[in-house]
């Protein structure tokens, strides 16, 4: 129980405090004090662009902040020393309990004048009047050209008629478009301001309790609002202009819905719908005819001219809002033109038009939104009249006409020609075809207003704007559409793109597995290699002493029968030493533990070594053995000179053998940067080599079994030199003709300067000198 009165006395309590926080707030927001405003009015029935922005700024505070707010405003005079002021806006003068706060909108200067001379004939001994609201900006002025006579002036009224009397010369203000297209005040001009300044719109602090409401305000403004109020600003000013009369406004309270026609789909950047919302310059005029007027706008499509005469005929429609001129017909009114664009002319195909320019010459018509058809005789036409691009076009694809004009601007917007093809430009007209706004005479109150309202408007300026948008929504249509590709492609590449991930772990998988293997197999390949090494290393020694005693053997014995047996044990073990020799080198060559030494070899020297050794490997004395060196061999050559004689040797080895008769010659070349080394035999060359001559290049392979059954060898001989001469970066040739002999021909790079090459199969190339000699 105890418990429970405890929780009901904190609930009451934290209720309290919440109703007194809640109170304060109130008082101190909205229920409170209100914020006190206070601007200069430019303007003495606060009808200029300044003073309009004023009241939508305070509007959009009280909006922001949440308090009530009070304005004054008046003249610089009346405002000068008035106490218990919050906020000013565009503070007047020098006052030291001021504080800026934050810009808001930027407001240019301009010289209003009679007659536009030169800016710098207003620099000096002229009479120049300024508002006195600008006393700060205005100082420098005068400081600066101080041979002018300076007249103040409380309000822009006063300041323009003595413009108009003659009494000053200029009248520096504000820019102020919309309200200087006020008839009144059309004939003064305007040039760029002394200096060109201007100031930024802005908020000055002068009470320290509302500096929080005004920090919250600032805040919460973002561009967007600034926009729309220069928007309200600009609307608000033109309807304070136009003054509506009692007739017009019961005429607009009856109506209540403006019904607007016209062929929306063709007449961009007039008019236009993006995402269901009508956009473009005729709804920009509209959205001012609803904000001013108060009537709602109901856009009714159209496909041709024809229909919206009707519909306006009928009472359809109450506005037709692309209305050329020349096509008024009886009852029908229109406003000023509020667009115009050169004439083009247009045909489905390139055609010699020779009447076309007869037609606009020599006819009293209008140039307009026309359909021309073309008669048999020469100078013959009729037209057509139709304002709506799909009605025109329609007349061109039925063959009723030959060609159309309309405005070259519309037709070469992309958005306008969506389902239009093979329409084609044949030129334009230095004339130009105007649109308007049109009603009939029981809607000529509309016209009047908007003719009022098109006064105050710059249409170039709002053309130009909405053609800009324009582009940038054909810019958004394609990002939309790469978007909306990009999209399907990528919903259309999901499954495929999973599955490349699943063949692409599984290809991972398979290359893990694959260099495992290799590795494995790199392993058992050395560990083989090494093991042949030793082998062969350990077997050649017992075979060395084998041969050697047996030739000792071979030299006592007198038995010939005895020295028969011993001779062939000596080629036997021989041919096994060969073998294994071979093999020797052959796992050095896998292994990696064969190493070419270049360095610069005397090849003359080699020459002489070469000699001597050959004589050893003659096995007949019917074989007749001869050494060439041309002339143009280079006498040093940079190379390895051990296996440069082990590869000559080899292939001396294989001519002396399969050569029982005959001759073995070898010889030494130069063909331009090359060494070249042949060794030509006249044995009984190789069966079948066009067919099988590549065999004799690889590991354990011989040619012709049967006949050279007694000149068996390892089949090693041939594929270690081939390899030995591509580690030396040269290249080994073969020519052999069946019972007429066989040519080896080795051509090696002569190398100017030496280069070290990395490992090459296992094989480690070190390099030496990196000179060289010619012959």
């Amino acid at each position: 129980m105890i418990g429970g009165k405890n929780s009901r006395r904190l609930f009451i309590v934290v209720g309290v405090v919440f109703l007194l926080f809640t109170f304060l707030e109130f008082r101190r927001g909205s229920g409170g004090k209100p914020v006190k405003f206070a601007y200069i009015t430019r303007s003495r029935d606060g009808k200029s662009y300044n003073d309009i922005y004023n009241e939508e700024l305070i509007r959009y505070f009280s909006r922001y902040a949440g308090r009530r707010v009070e304005v004054v405003k008046g003249s610089y005079s009346e405002l000068k020393w008035m106490k218990d002021i919050d906020v000013f806006i565009d503070f007047p003068g020098r006052r030291k309990d001021v504080k800026r706060i934050e810009e808001a909108k930027k407001m240019e200067y301009v010289l209003y004048v009679n007659e536009v001379l030169p800016v710098q004939e207003y620099e000096a001994d002229k009479r120049i009047a300024l508002f006195k609201g600008d006393n700060i900006f205005f100082r420098n002025i005068a400081k600066k050209y101080y041979t002018n006579e300076y007249y103040y002036v409380d309000s822009v009224e006063e300041g323009f008629s003595l413009l108009r009397d003659g009494e000053v010369d200029g009248f520096l203000s504000l820019e102020d478009p919309i309200y200087m297209r006020n008839p009144q005040r059309q004939q003064i001009s305007k040039i760029n301001v002394l200096g060109n300044y201007s100031y930024d719109k802005t908020l000055y602090l002068l009470n320290p309790k509302v500096e929080a409401s005004v920090e919250k305000f600032l805040k919460r403004l973002k561009a967007e609002d600034k926009k729309f109020i220069e928007r309200s600003t600009k609307t608000k000013l033109i309807w304070s202009q136009i003054n509506l009369s009692q007739e017009e406004v019961q005429y607009l309270r009856n109506k209540r819905t403006i019904r607007v026609g016209a062929d929306f789909d063709r007449i961009a950047p007039l008019a236009y719908y993006e995402n269901k919302r009508m956009k473009g310059s005729i709804s920009e005029y509209m959205n001012l005819l609803r904000a001013g007027a108060g009537v709602q706008i109901e856009y009714v499509n159209r496909d041709s001219g024809e229909e919206i005469l009707e519909s306006l005929r009928d009472n359809t429609i109450d506005l037709d809002a692309t209305h050329t001129s020349g096509r008024d017909g009886e009852g029908i009114v229109e406003t000023t033109p509020y667009f115009s664009s050169v004439v083009g002319i247009f045909s489905l195909k390139e055609r010699v038009g020779e009447n076309i320019e007869k037609v606009f010459k020599e006819s009293g018509e209008e140039v307009g939104a026309v359909g021309i058809k073309l008669s048999g005789t020469r100078g013959g036409y009729e037209l057509i009249r139709d304002q709506e691009i799909d009605g025109l076009y329609k007349l061109l694809r039925d063959g009723e006409i030959d060609y159309f004009t309309h405005s070259y601007t519309l037709l070469k917007h992309p958005h306008n020609l969506q389902g239009i093809k093979d329409l084609r430009l044949f030129g334009v007209l230095d004339k130009k075809i105007a649109f308007t706004m049109a009603a009939t005479e029981e809607n000529k109150i509309i016209i009047n207003i908007l003719d009022r309202m098109f006064r105050y408007l710059d249409h170039d300026e709002i053309r130009y704007r909405w053609e800009m948008d324009t582009s940038s929504i054909e810019r958004r249509n394609t990002y939309k559409k790469f978007v909306f590709l990009f999209g399907v492609a990528l919903v259309l590449l999901l499954p495929y793109i999973f599955i490349l991930k699943i063949e692409m772990e599984k290809i991972k998988k398979i290359e893990r597995e694959l260099q495992d293997t290799k590795e494995n197999l790199e392993n058992a390949l050395n560990i083989k290699s090494a093991f042949l090494a030793n082998m062969s290393h350990e077997m050649r020694t017992p075979l060395t002493a084998i041969l050697g005693f047996n030739k000792l053997l071979i030299r006592k014995e007198e038995d010939v029968k005895k020295r028969h047996l011993m001779e062939n044990i000596e080629v036997s073990a021989e041919t096994l030493l060969d073998f294994i020799n071979n093999v020797l080198d052959l796992s050095k060559l896998e292994s990696g533990r064969i190493e070419l030494k270049n360095k610069r070899i005397n090849l003359y020297q080699m020459a002489d070594d070469l000699e001597r050794i050959s004589l050893g490997l003659k096995r007949s004395d019917d074989v007749e053995f001869c050494f060439i060196i041309t002339e143009d061999a280079p006498r040093y050559f940079m190379g390895d000179e051990v296996w440069l004689k082990e590869i000559i040797l080899n292939l001396l080895g294989n001519a002396f053998k399969f050569t029982e008769k005959g001759s073995v010659q070898l010889r030494l070349s130069r063909d331009k940067e090359e060494l070249v080394i042949e060794v030509r035999d006249t044995g009984i060359g190789m069966k079948n080599f066009e067919q099988e001559g590549e065999k004799i290049f690889k590991r354990y392979e011989q040619l012709d079994l049967n006949e050279n059954r007694d000149k068996k060898g390892s089949g090693l001989g041939l594929a270690i030199v081939r390899e030995v001469v591509e580690l030396m970066e040269g290249r080994i040739e073969v020519e052999s003709v069946y019972k007429q002999g066989t040519t080896f021909r080795i051509s090696l790079p002569i190398k100017k300067k030496l280069e070290i090459h990395g490992a090459i199969r296992g094989v480690k190339v070190q390099g030496g000198s990196n000179e060289r000699e010619g012959a």
